[in-house]
């Protein structure tokens, strides 16, 4: 067991250090190149044409043009300007006209995929911009009556297909995680939950570092099992869980998304039921959390420095009712973290 230990130290250090040199030589962020826009080449002047765009888009809107036109001019400002969350009103503005002049006020199948595909360029420019991630969920709910249920479906699996290429591009894009989550809600399949349990484990075992990832896990976890009664099923849950922590701090102890989640299993993993009803989905015994202090000692004795196991070793002392040992961890931890002084001391302060 050691000796997989140390190899998965060594995976982390390597894949960490992989990361840095990428995102040191191509200038991106989570090792995602930003897309360049490129512009006319009769348009030297970048911020003037931005501007001459989206001015444009903003007069047809105070002269109160909703033909064709003025459309395609929203469209193009839209298209190169994502962020102008203003445009994206209007846009729905000009849609909802289109609805009431209609004989069964709808959008038609092209005038819908059309605004979808105008979105996803928008998005391909800019893969977290908050207006073309609401516009798009927009068309799917409220502007996503114009078909048959049969065709809803299939515009719906679909759209969780688009959010799985977005999360290639960029595994921890918040933005697509929140969308798919919603688009889910709006499928009926009681296979859901399990299809996002199998997802989120492909992602974390990926990246032990996607925040993401592990928490939509947490409400997949809920979602499938908060009326499961069978408390072996709970526990083998619970076990798998923490195993793959273990990999998780075993490969990159540093990686903090991790150890968040590993703070809610070991709390019960809490959720809160529709009517307001605050419930745990696992027991935790102090011979759970025995095992889990022993964990922590094996990967403190290799890392010496890792705060977080310290700090989550701590806790669970704390837990144990072993307050003297915890504290003498959490001042071990002012000399290694002094910037963090004042949360360590109020962790020391805090009674469970």
């Amino acid at each position: 067991a050691g000796v997989i230990r140390e190899v998965y130290i060594v995976k982390g250090v390597a894949r960490a250090f992989c990361g840095w040199v990428r995102d040191y030589l191509f200038g991106s962020m989570h090792g995602v190149r930003k897309v360049t826009r490129v512009l006319p080449s009769d348009h030297e002047d970048v911020d003037r044409y931005f501007r001459d765009l989206i001015a444009s888009a903003l007069r047809v809107r105070r002269i109160g043009l909703d033909d064709e036109q003025a459309m395609q001019t929203v469209a193009r400002a839209l298209e190169h300007s994502p962020d102008e969350y203003s445009l994206w009103n209007f846009r729905k503005e000009l849609l909802r006209k289109r609805c009431d002049a209609s004989t069964d006020m709808r959008l038609t199948q092209a005038e819908w995929d059309d605004e979808l595909a105008l979105t996803e360029r928008a998005l391909h420019r800019h893969p977290k911009g908050y207006g073309a991630w609401a516009h798009r969920l927009w068309l799917l709910t409220e502007a996503g009556d114009v078909t048959s249920d049969e065709n809803r479906t299939r515009a719906l699996h679909a759209e969780l297909e688009v959010c799985n290429r977005m999360l290639l591009a960029d595994e921890r894009n918040f933005h697509a995680w929140a969308h798919r989550m919603a688009v889910r809600s709006l499928i009926d399949d009681p296979e859901g939950a399990q299809v996002q349990l199998e997802f989120t484990m492909e992602k974390i075992n990926a990246n032990f570092a996607n925040y993401s990832a592990w928490h939509h896990r947490s409400h997949a976890l809920a979602e499938k099992y908060a009326d499961d009664k069978d408390i072996d099923v709970r526990n083998l849950i619970r076990d798998r869980e923490l195993d793959t922590l273990e990999q998780a701090f075993f490969t990159e102890p540093s990686v903090q998304s991790a150890w968040f989640y590993y703070d809610w299993v070991l709390s019960g993993a809490p959720f809160v039921r529709s009517n307001g009803k605050s419930e745990s989905l696992f027991v935790i015994g102090n011979d759970i959390l025995q095992k889990e202090v022993a964990k922590l000692d094996e990967l403190i004795r290799l890392e010496p420095s890792a705060v977080h196991a310290l700090r989550a070793k701590s806790g669970l002392l704390k837990k144990l009712g072993k307050h003297e040992e915890a504290a003498e961890i959490l001042d071990r931890l002012k000399i290694l973290a002094p910037m963090h002084c004042g949360c360590f001391e109020e962790l020391n302060n805090i009674s469970l």
